[in-house]
């Protein structure tokens, strides 16, 4: 009875002790080379997750501390592997050519002079993993402003219509006499 007694008395403090979780990491994604537009930016500067306060804690499968970042959405142009495990996730399923699909890049990792505005291309290597889509490295090319152009060309049909009017009010008087 005794052996019995001990033998329930270590499963339960065993039980009770280990509080252990049986979960696998997330199978790992590859590096894939994109090319788009930006559509959109957003900063959000950094935060920690409100369940570090909290008595029961977080989860262990998600970023607790989250430092400052750019959210892009991103109208993805072109995809291509780049490196990395293909067997779970393949680059053109992870980012599917002409969706918008958001990607962040942690601020201290912004070059120096960089600047992100809706417009403007951007190229770089991506990874997935359980906290979203990041750049590990990007370039961007120069916002090309088309407003200058649009403004030529409402000046230039303003001033046709404007010699229309006076040359069809000429005509109109000359008749007239």
């Amino acid at each position: 009875m005794r052996k019995i007694f001990f033998a329930f008395l270590i499963i339960a403090l065993f039980v009770l002790i280990s509080d252990s979780v049986f979960a696998s990491a997330p199978p790992p994604s590859p590096k894939c080379n994109i090319e788009g537009v930006i559509q959109s930016v957003e900063f959000k500067d950094a935060y920690d997750e409100p369940c570090l306060t909290e008595e029961n804690g977080c989860p262990t499968d998600m970023e607790l501390n989250h430092p400052a970042r750019y959210f892009f959405k991103i109208r993805i142009d072109t995809v291509s592997y780049a490196s990395g495990e293909t067997d779970f996730e393949t680059c053109e399923k992870m980012l599917s050519l002409n969706t918008e699909q958001t990607i962040f890049i942690n601020k201290n990792e912004v070059k120096e002079g960089d600047f992100f505005e809706s417009g403007q291309k951007i190229r770089g290597q991506v990874s997935s993993f359980s906290g979203g889509k990041s750049f590990d490295s990007y370039e961007i090319d120069q916002f090309i402003d088309d407003s200058s152009a649009k403004i030529g060309i409402y000046v230039i049909t303003t001033i046709v219509i404007i010699v229309l009017l006076v040359l069809l009010i000429y005509f109109l008087r000359r008749n007239k006499k």
